[in-house]
């Protein structure tokens, strides 16, 4: 079998290596060095390593043009990427680069034409990885040998056990990362947020038909399944035609199951919207005051003809007196076949009244991509600050079109409290967090809170070749495992 390569994790069978490879052994090396009149030689003053240039030749074979042609596209679809993706030559077993490639499509027409050429991998970090290791902290602690030449960056993926102000880990030789702040011994912790309504809708009980939406009908009905809601009908076409489909509605209550309301507060509304080869549709979350005016309402919605993109949005107040807010992903594309949260904050901790609504894809292992949270309100006059006393979901499709397929997942509803005099904790137990010192990002949840949290205290550091230690802080509060790829020049 002959030789190929794995680049940003696919393999394509029909591809392989042609003798010819150009690589260094090692980056290239720049020097900078300050010369002084009427010295011999120079001072080094500092020392660059260069990008790594790798230049694979490829071959591979074609049935005819029509074949070639398929193959061109294939490989700039597979190739072409927005950043550094991992690169794995079968002649060099246990070692990774992380590349972009430098062709252009004309490059890709030359190599078709030729059924061979030359792909161009720019490495920008210049060195090849081994294969990722991992260990646990004991005891608060750990000891682990990176068996590479050159430091190399970890990540953390961390479960907290106890609420808690901060993390600390840190390097028995000096570097440390911190998140969050200890906080003064005289200035007592709290809960920044408590729970009021988590509904993981398999059953309907506790809900009611929605009497109306701010625009279009409500009909048909909603299905409660085992992993959430769906629309199990729209009903029958109303002239004139708007948006419709199924609503219901659920009263905020206390832990005695008592009517409440809630000031400032959290939404977290995990959701499918499946549009690509299905139809358009949205999925909305209302929240309404006592008297059913809408205070908030945001969504995500496929609502174009002939063409698949999601967009979301967030409305403020009822139709009179709104203000509006839609975005979509950076690429058009990105968010179709939605599986992702959309979130509502409302908040005066800052001490500006703000309402910011927060959407994102989420991957298979929690985190969030393709995230949408700048966008924020604030509330200067208060015309959107009525106490919420009610959720509203809606499924709504438009009639003679074809239906996404909808779910919702889950609603959960947190109630944020203030107390000027104390500090809120910032982890709490059931936390998962992950800090990756290579991206220089930090996770709670699977949301990116690096910018957050990535100010004061922050050093994400490495791990020297040799052995390492490390500890982390508070004790027994943490269980903690560390990821690794030793580096090699």
């Amino acid at each position: 079998m002959r030789k190929s390569f794995k680049f940003n994790n696919i393999r394509k069978p029909w591809l392989y290596l042609e003798k010819g490879r150009s690589k260094p052994p090692f980056a290239a090396v720049s020097r900078e060095i300050l010369k002084v009149p009427g010295m011999p030689g120079g001072y080094l003053e500092g020392t660059e390593i260069e990008p790594l240039v790798i230049r694979q030749p490829v071959g591979f074979k074609v049935k005819d043009d029509e074949h070639a042609l398929q193959l061109k596209e294939e490989l700039a679809d597979w190739l072409f990427t927005e950043k550094s993706a991992p690169l794995e030559l079968d002649d060099e077993p246990g070692r990774t680069y992380y590349a972009i490639v430098q062709n252009t499509l004309d490059d890709f027409d030359r190599i078709v034409s030729l059924r061979r050429g030359t792909i161009q991998f720019l490495c920008l970090d210049p060195y090849g990885f081994g294969d990722e290791e991992n260990a646990t902290f004991s005891n608060d602690g750990v000891t682990i040998m990176n068996n590479g030449t050159v430091e190399t960056k970890p990540r953390f993926e961390i479960d907290v056990l106890k609420d808690t102000l901060f993390m600390d880990l840190v390097s028995a030789v000096g570097p440390y990362m911190r998140v969050g702040e200890p906080g003064e011994l005289d200035t007592p912790p709290y809960e920044r947020r408590s729970l009021v309504m988590d509904d993981l809708c398999t059953s309907t009980e506790g809900w009611n038909v929605a009497d109306a939406v701010d625009n279009g009908y409500i009909r048909g009905n909603i299905l409660a399944t085992p992993d959430g809601f769906v629309p199990e009908t729209f009903g029958a076409a109303v002239e004139p035609y708007a948006w419709q489909g199924p609503s219901l509605k659920k009263q905020i209550v206390d832990v005695n199951g008592n009517p409440m309301s809630v000031d400032n507060f959290q939404l977290d509304i995990p959701l499918e919207l499946l549009n690509v080869g299905n139809g358009t549709g949205m999925i909305e979350a209302y929240c309404k005051d006592i008297d059913n005016h809408i205070v908030t309402k945001i969504g995500i919605e496929d609502v174009w003809r002939g063409m698949e993109r999601i967009q979301a949005k967030m409305q403020l107040g009822d139709i009179g007196n709104r203000e509006q807010y839609y975005t979509q992903a950076d690429y058009g594309y990105g968010w179709n076949d939605f599986k992702g949260i959309m979130r509502l904050y409302r908040d005066d901790y800052s001490g500006e009244k703000r309402i910011r609504p927060y959407f994102a894809i989420r991957k298979p292992d929690g985190t969030h991509d393709w995230v949408r949270s700048q966008y924020y309100y604030e509330d200067v006059e208060e015309n959107y600050q009525n106490p919420i006393t009610q959720i509203q979901l809606a499924f709504r499709k438009w009639p003679s079109r074809t239906e996404a397929k909808m779910k919702v997942n889950r609603v959960t509803l947190w109630e944020y409290h203030t107390e000027p005099e104390k500090i809120p904790y910032l982890l709490r137990a059931g936390d998962k967090v992950i800090i990756d010192m290579k991206d220089r990002l930090i996770l709670i949840n699977g949301e990116d809170r690096t910018e957050e949290l990535g100010e004061f205290g922050v050093s994400f550091f490495s791990l020297y070749p040799g052995g390492n230690t490390l500890f982390q802080f508070p004790e027994n509060t943490f269980q903690t495992k560390i990821y690794w790829s030793p580096k090699y020049r």
